[in-house]
């Protein structure tokens, strides 16, 4: 399911313990948040009134399910998107990140060329064009933070 599926962040949350993509179990999330696994239980279920899930534990129920879910919710509540910074890998100028950026972003303009042509724009397609354009955005983050990280001199 998508983030966006979800009515509320709760229900989100709920999904998220239970299925957590890091592969712990519900129990072993509530372990290593020190919570009883009934507490942290009442905490996700939308119909108890008296149990709050509290903003301060959302990090690190984050960490142990590896899901930026919550995230990518409250992004597109506001009308937003939530993009993950790469990890620099350094050397001059970035080393090959320049290379790769025009690379990406010279296949998302051939898809969305071939998309274009077509009289009908299909899934296949569409779902072509984003995947360019997010390696394509990907690409350029991995650049701007091998730049960031770049020692400057004073000439």
């Amino acid at each position: 399911m998508k983030p966006t599926d979800f009515e509320n962040m709760l229900e989100l949350l709920h999904y998220v313990a239970h299925k957590a993509p890091s592969g712990m179990s519900f129990g072993q999330i509530a372990e290593l948040m020190n919570k009883p696994y009934s507490t942290l239980a009442n905490e996700l279920n939308t119909g108890m009134e008296t149990h709050k899930f509290g903003v301060g534990d959302l990090l690190l129920l984050m960490r142990l399910t590896d899901s930026d879910d919550p995230v990518h919710f409250l992004a597109a509540r506001r009308e937003g998107v939530f993009v993950k910074l790469p990890k620099a890998k350094g050397g001059i100028a970035g080393g090959l990140a320049p290379v790769q950026a025009i690379k990406e972003f010279g296949e998302l303009m051939a898809a969305y060329g071939d998309a274009w042509q077509s009289e009908e724009l299909t899934l296949k397609d569409k779902n072509i064009v984003l995947k360019e354009g997010y390696e394509a955005v990907q690409a350029t983050l991995e650049l701007l933070m091998c730049v960031e990280e770049m020692e400057v001199s004073d000439a």
